[in-house]
């Protein structure tokens, strides 16, 4: 209780505008943990991905080997996932993770327009929308936005130091 690491969380909770924050020892454990707390509560391992998600190219299979989780790709290529993209993954899914930026995709960044309107396909399909906002403190000034703001169209964000 209390400590560094408490301040610490509640000071990025305060930026993120998010009723709480959870300090990890690394992005890979935080990143697991959360889609498995989502999809343990709605009951389905199936993440709806880009395809250029680092989760796929850079985490030696670990996210699917130790939770069981099952990759619906929204995209195949270097592009940004759309509202479209998500509508066309079939079933249920226990998350829909985006990249801020897609860093494997050449560090791209959806639009703000793009951004909300694949936040609302979210919600309105009942699926948690969660952030990779490794970047976030780059990434939401450069389209005009506080990381607050950005982290508002979320579920859950991930942010990096």
């Amino acid at each position: 209780d209390g400590g560094p690491v408490a301040e610490l969380e509640s000071q990025v909770a305060v930026l993120l505008g998010k009723p709480a924050a959870v300090m990890f020892p690394s992005g890979t454990m935080a990143q697991q943990s959360t889609l498995r707390v989502w999809s343990d509560r709605l009951g389905s391992r199936r993440i709806a991905v880009p395809g250029l998600s680092h989760l796929l190219h850079h985490e030696q299979d670990g996210p699917r080997l130790l939770n069981g989780f099952e990759w619906a790709l929204m995209t195949s290529d270097g592009v940004v996932p759309t509202v479209d993209d998500l509508a066309a993954v079939p079933g249920e899914l226990g998350a829909a993770l985006l990249e801020l930026p897609l860093r494997d995709g050449g560090y791209l960044l959806p639009s703000w327009e793009e951004l909300e309107a694949f936040s609302l396909a979210c919600s309105d399909r009942g699926v948690p929308l969660y952030l990779d906002g490794a970047r976030i403190w780059e990434s939401g000034p450069h389209r005009g936005r506080t990381p607050a703001q950005v982290a508002a169209l979320a579920d859950t964000v991930y942010v990096s130091f």
